[in-house]
């Protein structure tokens, strides 16, 4: 992108109404992390060419990483309304939802993504906390469980999936769960404060878990 700046530039210095230069302008300011000049030029963009699905969805993911969440829903609706099939919009309008605790929006967002692509792992492990944060536990284990079946070796899933069976009263599944984490990650332990799975007969033993 840092080659390629001066150049949608000098397109738009030449034709400011070029709204795939803005766009891709907008994309570099994105990479550089400067949401406020992406959105900028999103916006520019839009206004040559509003019937634009990719824009919206930039600009959303630009007021995102702003936690402009109203915003960045705004425009996810958008892009879904001008390609009802982009499961990728479904999932960040869901992380937004999430953002705002409006929880169930977030899960039916999670739903749509599915049955569009229905091994999406990012849908189900995107669930999965929201289910956990929302209390429904069973649910959470079915979509962690679910995420494993795509990816056997995502570690973060067993983890979750362990904690939530912590809560469930499920003690030696979760300590199962522990086990496979560390088995694929040990430096997992650190970030907890304790060490592997034996003290996981006594939960209490590692921060977190509760």
């Amino acid at each position: 992108w840092e080659k390629a700046m001066p150049d949608y530039a000098a397109a738009l210095a030449f034709n400011s109404k070029h709204a795939l230069a803005c766009f891709h302008q907008g994309l570099g300011f994105a990479v550089k992390n400067n949401p406020d000049k992406a959105i900028s030029d999103f916006t520019k963009s839009l206004e040559i060419d509003p019937m634009h699905a990719d824009i919206y969805y930039n600009r959303g993911l630009a007021y995102a990483k702003k936690n402009s969440l109203d915003e960045a829903i705004l425009d996810f609706s958008q892009t879904l309304k001008l390609n009802a099939k982009r499961d990728d919009a479904y999932i960040q309008r869901g992380l937004c939802y999430f953002g705002k605790d409006e929880l169930n929006k977030a899960i039916a967002d999670y739903t749509r993504a599915l049955e569009i692509q229905p091994k999406h792992l990012e849908a189900f492990m995107n669930r999965g906390l929201t289910n956990t944060k929302k209390g429904d536990l069973n649910q959470a284990i079915d979509d962690f469980t679910k995420t494993l079946e795509i990816n056997p070796k995502l570690d973060d899933a067993y983890f979750q999936r362990g904690l939530v069976q912590v809560k469930n009263e499920e003690t030696d599944k979760a300590i199962e769960n522990f086990t496979k984490v560390s088995k694929i990650n040990e430096r997992v332990w650190t970030g907890i404060g304790c060490q592997p799975p034996n003290l996981y007969k006594n939960t209490a033993a590692c921060p977190g878990v509760t």
